[in-house]
């Protein structure tokens, strides 16, 4: 599942007599000490996006109810989640609109 933080803007700045860019985390463009060459170009529009990969989701049905469980689990073994799907389509839908990546109770991708 992932997160997308609120997008930023920053000045993006170059300066061809350093040969280098205000991405560049080396050079600090516009050089601080007042005399730079550096040229505003535009604005940079940063996305932060957090992935939370560190835990597994599993599925697994029960013939009984016929439904569709998905769990999150924690490395420590610790449940996050678990959802409860009518159908597997609904299950689909949910895991790729959340960008989830599922393996089977027995561990097989």
């Amino acid at each position: 599942m992932k997160k997308i933080l609120k997008e930023s803007v920053e000045e993006y700045w170059e300066c061809k007599r350093c040969e280098s860019d205000s991405i560049s985390k080396y050079v600090s463009v516009p050089c601080p000490r007042g005399s730079c060459d550096a040229l505003l170009m535009g604005d940079l529009i940063i996305n932060k996006m957090i992935r939370f990969n560190k835990t597994n989701w599993v599925y697994y049905s029960t013939p009984e109810s016929k439904k569709i469980n998905l769990k999150e689990i924690h490395p420590s073994g610790d449940i996050l989640n678990e959802l409860v799907f009518d159908s597997w389509s609904d299950m689909v839908t949910y895991v790729i609109q959340n960008d989830i990546i599922i393996i089977e109770e027995s561990g097989n991708l």
